[in-house]
């Protein structure tokens, strides 16, 4: 229970918005993975997780070498 509860609490201080991403992605993404409705659905989503606030502080903490703080938006 306890590494569960660790996953879990990795998973929330992390970069909620691109994880809902991927998860939405992963989940309806059609069977044919190379079709046309994928690449722009993908399109879209990065997008979407490039414009969040999360992205450019998980950028910053990069570049200054620093444990990003995720605040989900």
């Amino acid at each position: 229970m306890d590494e569960t509860m660790k996953l879990a609490h990795e998973l929330a201080d992390g970069p909620t918005v691109a994880l809902s991403l991927i998860r939405r992605f992963v989940l309806g993404k059609p069977r044919q993975t190379r079709s046309r409705i994928s690449s722009i659905l993908e399109q879209q989503m990065q997008r979407r997780a490039g414009a969040a606030e999360d992205f450019k502080e998980g950028v910053a903490a990069f570049l200054e070498k620093r444990p990003a703080k995720f605040k989900g938006k």
